[in-house]
């Protein structure tokens, strides 16, 4: 009987890559937009600053750059990244068209 499992390897998504190529290709337009989305989401979030103040404190305690993100902004860095057009949204978490694509 014959394997008909398919061959192709499927693609994974390394944000550690991704962030070194950013930095790689220093694109200023990519780079700016980043911290302007970060901003944008922080002001668009809804939370109290209190609860905010203690989120961004635990996140920082255990190393989380996601806690920390979400908390000031609700989104994660990889999300802050993909809403900037930094990086592909390979899961159409924002229903989008990623970097690169057209």
């Amino acid at each position: 009987m014959k394997n008909t499992t398919n061959n192709q390897e499927k693609k994974v998504f390394n944000l550690q890559d991704a962030i070194n190529n950013l930095l790689a290709e220093d694109d200023a337009s990519i780079l700016a937009e980043i911290p302007a989305v970060f901003v944008d989401e922080a002001w668009g979030d809804d939370e109290s600053y209190e609860s905010k103040g203690r989120a961004m404190l635990e996140a920082y305690l255990k190393g989380d750059v996601d806690g920390f993100c979400i908390a000031l902004t609700g989104w994660s860095f990889e999300n802050i990244l993909k809403r900037a057009g930094a990086i592909e949204d390979y899961d159409q978490t924002f229903h989008q068209k990623g970097r690169g694509e057209k």
